[in-house]
């Protein structure tokens, strides 16, 4: 089952403590996410488009669902016991 999380500019999920994707720019019908690995010094940009989908990790992928006022959704694939976190609710704990 695919997994749907909501991200305002700025927002960020992390997948297993190794992918960070932060929402970098959202235009009317793309986000850019800034994607950052434990294996990469910088982050890269990734653009999608609405149904555009991208492997981000291993047996994970991505699609951006849609961008409504200012707040993106997207879609997660990812094999069951994989841990997907929004970063704002991991820093609160």
């Amino acid at each position: 089952p695919m997994l749907v999380l909501s991200r305002f500019l700025g927002e960020s999920i992390r997948i297993d403590d190794d992918v960070l994707m932060t929402v970098a720019v959202l235009g009317p019908e793309f986000v850019e996410l800034a994607v950052s690995s434990d294996d990469q010094s910088e982050p890269h940009l990734v653009t999608l488009g609405i149904g555009q989908k991208v492997i981000v990790a291993t047996d994970v992928s991505l699609v951006m669902i849609t961008n409504t006022n200012g707040k993106v959704r997207l879609g997660i694939d990812a094999p069951r016991g994989t841990r997907i976190e929004r970063t704002d609710v991991r820093d609160e704990e």
